[in-house]
């Protein structure tokens, strides 16, 4: 979900440090915000810790078991249905590296797209998209 929400910020150092240091958005977000440098169709996944709390938060029908991410839609032979990472159009077997802020778009394909990827995406496909 994107929620526009039209609000007053009074940029101040201190309000940029008080929501930086809480939590609430990354720095570099705020600052492009601010400067009206972000897309409204951009979603902000700066506020989660993790490339895994991203996943378990926005993605449904994926279960999260440490760093292996499992779709629980396919019911399969292996011992755990992990789905294929793929960054930037690239097949890779580890995206902890992954920042959440730097995430463009992050979307799970289950269905006769993961063909494409033939039976290393017979578990499903999680397509991340970076900045």
């Amino acid at each position: 979900n994107i929620y526009k929400v039209d609000m007053i910020f009074i940029n101040k150092a201190s309000n940029i440090q008080k929501a930086v240091s809480e939590g609430h958005i990354a720095e570099d977000v705020l600052r492009k915000a601010l400067e009206g440098k972000i897309p409204a169709e951009e979603k902000d996944y700066s506020k989660y810790q993790t490339i895994f709390e991203l996943i378990s938060s926005e993605i449904y029908n994926v279960r999260v078991k440490g760093s292996t991410v499992v779709n629980t839609k396919v019911r399969s032979f292996d011992a755990s249905p992990q789905v294929l990472y793929v960054v930037d159009g690239k097949i890779v077997t580890d995206i902890s590296y992954i920042s959440p802020q730097y995430v463009r778009t992050i979307e799970l394909i289950d269905d006769v797209r993961a063909t494409e990827y033939g039976s290393k995406g017979a578990n499903g496909v999680l397509k991340i998209t970076l900045k």
